[in-house]
């Protein structure tokens, strides 16, 4: 007769049950590295279309504004409009090329990039009173009175990234906040 190997009922059992503890350690754990990634990439977003508005003010030699639209993502760019009065940036934003300096796209004005919504309520981001509807870069770069934070927020765990934005116009990279 020959020996057979094989795993008995109780080692498979024992092995399921381990691999089942380690499970449950590491499910949390992935979920919250997962909500760090879409977090810190929400507040990549604003640090790109910061990064982009102050480049092509340079490159242009006008003044750009970013300011915060609820409809930028819809693709119309008569649709486009700067919203004032409070409020978050999470509903989109875009970026014009400022002729008038007027911080309003205006007709004529030619729209170089729009942001949609986050299409999550689970993110919400504002900025300070700096920086709460717009912020007009220079041809030289400068940011002049625009210098502010904006706080990017997960409303689930309550953590945030902060972007800082200077008055030379350079943003930060994204640190750990609070959510206010």
């Amino acid at each position: 007769m020959k020996k057979q190997f094989a795993f008995t009922l109780i080692e498979m059992m024992v092995t399921v049950a381990i691999a089942g503890v380690l499970l449950a350690i590491a499910i949390p754990s992935f979920s919250a590295v997962v909500s760090n990634g879409r977090l810190s990439g929400r507040a990549n977003e604003m640090v790109a279309a910061i990064s982009f508005a102050r480049s092509e003010a340079i490159k242009r030699g006008r003044p750009v504004t970013l300011c915060r639209s609820a409809n930028a993502g819809s693709g119309a760019e008569s649709g486009w409009i700067c919203e004032t009065g409070g409020g978050g940036w999470e509903n989109g934003w875009f970026v014009f090329e400022d002729t008038n300096s007027n911080g309003a796209a205006d007709t004529g004005e030619a729209r170089l990039r729009g942001k949609g919504d986050f299409g999550t309520a689970a993110y919400t981001m504002r900025g300070n009173t700096n920086v709460a509807d717009r912020i007009t870069f220079t041809d030289q770069g400068m940011s002049p009175g625009f210098n502010g934070t904006f706080t990017v927020c997960d409303t689930h765990r309550r953590v945030a990234r902060q972007i800082v934005v200077v008055v030379t116009g350079r943003s930060l990279p994204p640190t750990a906040g609070t959510c206010s």
